[in-house]
């Protein structure tokens, strides 16, 4: 039981009071599930995963957690130390609201010691929610196990918001404060006396903080004990601090009995001031139902208003009385009554727990005086616990007990005659048998009939009879309890053979061996022909009439043929014809054996002269490999042919027929390799990267290496596993190889991509631009293409995307005043015109010498790149494919790339569909090139030039 209960208000008087209805429910202690073991001082932090009202349904969101580690419900356990009695416990659960808010119910059980399988619980669990704290304070009486269980929901519990689905709990044990500052609880009662104590709150004045006394008193059934108690304080302000309560062991988890309890008035004194009629003094009698103990226990500050003194109070216990005690009681059902069992040291309370009582009467052992009821003291008693239902020599020890039956000295376990005749008188070997009935009067093993018949003194021990077989007649005797021993002279078989001595050839044959300390015979020897004489002394065991010495089977047939003469029947002789070859070898090799001139030897039967006949050897020509594994099993000098035909390896010189002689084959024992290039144990035709470069073979060849040599390596100029040759983007900057040599940009650099030249910044290049400066102008009807768009928009621009700033009507470039509005023809006014009619016959001369020489240098031009543009059909096909339609002067030639290095040499060109460009290398005025050639790819052997003006 816990000193804790819920009780009424205290009044200012100290009546007896009982608790009203019991707020506790009797539940069964839990032996499976989860259940987790607390330690005084520790903490223990556990997952729980909230379930639905009804328990069937498991939450959908528990952290991941699998119901072996967060189940709906866990039991903590916390076993209390020994002697714990009134002392003071915490226990804290808290619900640490992680990583959701949980709902949880939380009880508090006790163990019914008295009923190990009941739990004593409050019957209202508390709640739990989010992250909050519940601490159970208790002062144990006879509790020794309490619980806590948790129990987790996912779902409305207390119309509240749904909860979440997992937590974790922690269950913490705060270390115990003794209640001991007085004395070792409980306090036992045992005589009618008065106690003076007293009890102090939790942080009372004093520092003594002992807030519980427990008093005890152990009553067996029928006795009474009238007690009474009241405070010492003589407090006239009259606290109510003090709370007495009072039980029976069992009444502690019996729900159907309420507890008594006083609230202890402290204004009064129990010795100077009892008050008006005693009033400040209360009473209570108890006649014990059933062998048990009492408790009262005298608890501070748990009523009234709150004081930090201490409260002192007085037990005077006026009545012990036993005189209706029942003797008999035997609360366990056990046998001994409780009054022994109390005096005896064991529990009345379990059967299983029982002093010792022998004769089974109604006082256990340690206080009997005859333990075996036998009529003989224990004290003068040998044998204290012997039943003495058959004492032979009457000394108080049944004979099943008594080491010595007869009482002749010699215990019985050596005494021959346990109950022999009293008194002894005549005991000649003091073997412990009356002569009268001693069957070896001298003790040495043979009868005193026996004796008499051989000749010997039967009361001389050293006078014996003469025994040859006496080890094998002992030897039978132990072995099969029956008694052979006969002196030689009585003995028709002196030496046990099995041939009478009448019969016996050696009737005194030493064929055996006697092991006294085992009772074992060891046979030593052998008698073939059972003549009587044993094989070490007879000349002619098997008595074939042929001395053993000259016998090859001198313990064989005695009859039959001998064809060799040699002692072994022919039916036993494993050599008949006596050739030295066995009969079974010589059937195996094919000769006769039982003619000595037919022998499996000699070449024709033994190739290898390893004295192993051919049909018997596994390896006819000795070469070290076995017939069935030997390609020629008859040659020493070959045994494998690998290329089957017909000539052995070690004078093959092509051994696996593959056309590469043995010398220069890597490998000459497999036809279908002949050549490991890397050295890698793999033949260049399995192995995928023959010159162990890293670039597999197949790769090489498509790359255009050299798949034999490690140093001819494909080039990969952005690492992406994929070498040049057959890379459509070689720098992986997201620009295609054709894409930025038509547009001018270096392919191998990855800093540059095929918008590296884009005036008028439309994500198109200039060389695929159709209006390259962006002026809306088609670049084939600019007269300007260079001029921006930026430009453009600050002036007027006329139908051939040029300039006017001056807005006389005169383009810039035709325009020899372009700053000054002209009333000319000319663009400038007349003052400039003067000097044009001055001079024009000399500008006309010096026009057409320009032109003569621009025409020239762009023939030779355009002769020259149509010798220079035989470029591949592929790389043609792909820029059509494409949609190039002109590229400007490659300028990094290092590509390693056969159609790049074709394209490289190019400054300008177009695909099939014939798109029209003009000014190639960024179309420049004044470039050596005519702006109105065009030029198309018609095929991989040349390109033709088209005039179109």
């Amino acid at each position: 039981m816990l000193a804790v209960s819920y009780l009424p208000n205290a009044s200012a008087d100290n009546s007896e009071r009982q608790n009203g209805l019991d707020e506790r429910i009797v539940m069964q202690t839990p032996t499976s599930g989860f259940i987790d073991m607390l330690e005084t001082g520790d903490t223990n932090e556990q997952w729980i995963c909230g379930w639905s009202v009804d328990r069937l349904t498991r939450g959908d969101d528990c952290s991941g957690k699998t119901d072996l580690e967060a189940p709906k419900e866990r039991w903590f356990r916390y076993v209390l130390p020994a002697n714990s009695i009134g002392d003071k416990f915490e226990i804290e659960v808290r619900n640490l609201d992680t990583p959701h808010y949980v709902d949880l119910n939380v009880t508090f059980c006790k163990t019914n010691p008295f009923e190990p399988t009941q739990m004593l619980c409050d019957k209202e669990p508390t709640d739990m929610y989010s992250n909050t704290v519940e601490i159970f304070k208790f002062y144990p009486i006879v509790t020794e196990i309490v619980w806590i269980l948790v129990e987790a929901y996912d779902e409305e519990l207390y119309d509240r918001e749904d909860g979440g689905d997992a937590t974790k709990v922690r269950v913490h044990v705060y270390d115990q404060i003794l209640s001991n500052e007085d004395g070792i609880e409980p306090t036992m009662i045992t005589s009618e006396s008065t106690f003076d104590r007293r009890v102090c709150a939790e942080g009372c004045d004093s520092n003594d903080e002992d807030p519980l006394d427990v008093f005890a008193y152990d009553g067996i059934e029928g006795d009474k004990i009238e007690f009474q108690f009241g405070s010492r304080e003589n407090d006239f302000n009259s606290d109510i601090d003090l709370l007495v309560e009072v039980n029976f062991e069992t009444d502690f988890f019996d729900t159907s009995i309420s507890n008594k309890y006083w609230w202890l008035d402290d204004s009064y004194h129990y010795h100077n001031y009892p008050g008006p009629g005693n009033e400040g003094i209360s009473n209570w009698e108890y006649t014990f139902h059933t062998s048990g103990t009492v408790y009262i226990w005298f608890e501070a500050e748990k009523g009234g208003e709150s004081s930090e003194d201490a409260e002192s109070f007085t037990l005077e216990v006026k009545i012990l009385d036993i005189s209706n005690r029942i003797i008999t009681a035997d609360r366990d059902m056990d046998g001994l009554p409780d009054l022994e069992e109390m005096d005896c040291g064991s529990d009345f309370r379990d059967a299983a727990s029982t002093a010792d009582n022998f004769d089974g009467d109604l006082e256990c052992d340690a206080n009997d005086l005859d333990d075996d009821n036998d009529g003989v003291l224990d004290t003068e008693d040998p044998c204290p616990k012997s039943p003495s239902t058959i004492d032979y020599d009457g000394d108080g020890c049944d004979d099943n007990n008594d080491i010595d039956d007869d009482d002749d000295g010699k215990e019985d376990i050596n005494d021959e005659c346990p109950n022999s005749i009293l008194p002894l008188s005549a005991d000649f070997d003091s073997d412990g048998c009356h002569d009268s009935e001693d069957l070896d009067d001298d003790d040495d093993t043979w009868s005193d009939t026996k004796e008499a018949a051989c000749n010997t003194n039967p009361k001389d021990a050293t006078d014996v009879p003469s025994n040859f077989d006496n080890d094998y007649e002992t030897y039978w005797f132990l072995t099969n309890d029956e008694d052979i021993l006969e002196c030689d002279a009585l003995d028709d078989d002196d030496d046990s053979d099995g041939v009478k001595d009448v019969q016996d050839v050696c009737p005194m044959s030493p064929w055996y061996e006697y092991d006294a300390q085992n009772n074992a015979l060891n046979i030593l020897d052998t008698d073939t022909d059972s003549d009587g004489c044993f094989n070490s002394e007879d000349d002619d065991d098997d008595n074939d009439q042929i001395l053993d010495i000259n016998d090859n089977c001198p313990r064989g047939l005695a009859i039959g043929g001998d064809m060799d003469g040699d002692g072994c029947k022919d039916s036993e002789d494993i050599d008949i014809d006596g050739d030295t070859f066995s009969n079974a070898y010589e059937s195996d090799c094919g000769t006769s054996a039982t003619d000595e001139n037919d022998i499996p030897f000699g070449p024709s039967w033994d190739l290898d002269g390893d004295l192993i006949c051919d049909k018997v050897d596994e390896d006819d020509d000795g070469d070290g490999y076995v017939d069935g594994l030997d390609a020629f099993p008859r040659d020493a000098n070959e045994y494998r042919d690998t290329d089957g035909d017909g000539e052995g390896d070690n004078f093959d010189l092509d051994d696996d027929g593959d056309g590469i002689v043995d010398d220069v084959d890597d490998f000459p024992l497999n036809k279908d390799e002949s050549k490991d290039t890397d050295d890698d144990g793999i033949g260049n035709n399995e192995d995928t990267d023959d010159d162990d470069d890293g670039w597999l073979d197949r790769v090489e060849i498509e790359c255009q290496k050299d798949p034999l040599d490690r140093f001819s390596i494909p080039v990969d100029t952005d690492d992406d596993d994929e070498c040049n040759v057959v890379d459509d983007d070689d720098d992986g900057d997201g620009s295609p190889d054709a894409l930025e040599i038509m547009c001018g940009s270096d392919p191998l650099a990855d800093f540059e991509t095929h918008l590296k030249f884009d005036m008028d910044g439309d994500s198109l290049c200039d060389n695929e631009d159709p209006d390259v400066d962006g002026d809306g102008v088609n670049n084939n009807y600019d007269e300007c293409t260079n001029v921006p768009k930026s430009a453009q928009e600050k002036s007027a621009v006329d139908s051939e995307g040029c300039l006017d700033s001056d807005g006389d009507g005169f383009m810039n470039f035709e325009d020899e005043c372009s700053n000054t509005i002209s009333d000319t023809n000319d663009g400038c006014p007349m003052s400039e015109e003067s000097f044009w009619s001055e001079n024009m016959t000399l500008i006309i001369v010096l026009t057409s010498l320009i032109a003569a020489i621009v025409l020239g240098l762009g023939y030779f031009k355009r002769n020259s790149l149509s010798e220079m543009l035989h470029i591949g059909k592929d790389t043609s096909t792909e820029l059509a494919k494409m949609g190039v339609n002109q590229t400007t002067t490659i300028t990094n030639t290092n590509i390693d790339n056969s159609k790049k290095e074709t394209l490289s040499i190019l400054n300008q060109q177009s695909v099939t569909n014939t798109k029209s460009f003009s000014n190639v290398l960024n179309a420049s005025k004044g470039s050596n090139i005519n702006t109105n050639d065009t030029y198309s790819v018609e095929d991989q052997t040349g390109l033709e030039s088209d005039k179109n003006e």
